[in-house]
């Protein structure tokens, strides 16, 4: 977290811009996974659905991050 409202999320392990978090319903902490578009994170990812997304990307790009 940045500030209020803001986090820095990784993207492929490397940090990225900040974005918003205020259209995120329930609370977020360090580590956890975000579904996020135009800069703003929409959705809390949990860990099931954290690790389907990364295989899916995985499918495409068999060095990607995953959770």
């Amino acid at each position: 977290m940045t500030g209020e409202g803001t986090a820095v999320v990784r993207r492929e392990g490397r940090p990225t811009s900040s974005i918003s978090l205020l259209a995120l319903a329930e609370p977020v902490a360090a580590g956890d996974w975000v579904l996020v578009h135009s800069g703003f994170a929409l959705h809390r990812l949990t860990p099931d659905e954290a690790r389907d997304a990364a295989a899916i990307r995985a499918v495409n790009d068999p060095q990607e991050v995953t959770p």
